[in-house]
């Protein structure tokens, strides 16, 4: 009986330390993805372009709408005021710096790496963290195939 136990609780370390080379390595193409996600967009924030979102089609309906009875009124002269603004605007290119905001994901990536590793080692070094890994990973594997 013991023999069993023993290979089972065995059996349970290894499912366990599979799984944390797995999810590390996991996190190695996650981590690497958000890397160069990151770097991408603060180069791109660099580069002048037009801005992503205009409202220059709506400005239009509502110069159109207010302008078509008296073309002297002050709220035609507001609104078209408003769509030469915005034509301006989104025909003018300019950098954008809030994509600098995308290189949080360089340290996020590092953490999620450390934390990974620091998982693996702890579950290589204590056989009873791998067997609960193990025995984690299992029911997470049966749930995910029986839902």
């Amino acid at each position: 009986m013991t023999n069993l136990m023993k290979s089972v609780g065995n059996f349970q370390a290894n499912v366990g330390m599979f799984s944390a080379d797995l999810h590390l390595i996991i996190t190695y193409i996650t981590a690497g993805i958000l890397i160069i996600i990151g770097i991408g967009l603060a180069v791109v924030s660099f580069v002048p372009m037009k801005p992503w979102v205009c409202n220059e089609q709506s400005l239009k309906d509502e110069e159109n709408t207010n302008c078509n009875p008296d073309p002297t009124t002050k709220d035609c002269k507001d609104s078209e005021e408003a769509y030469m603004k915005e034509k301006t605007r989104c025909n003018t290119k300019a950098k954008q710096p809030w994509l600098l905001w995308f290189l949080v994901l360089i340290p996020i990536a590092i953490i999620m790496v450390l934390i990974s590793r620091f998982t693996n080692h702890l579950v290589h070094t204590n056989r009873t963290v791998a067997q609960l890994g193990g025995t984690m990973f299992e029911a997470q594997t049966a749930k995910n195939i029986f839902s």
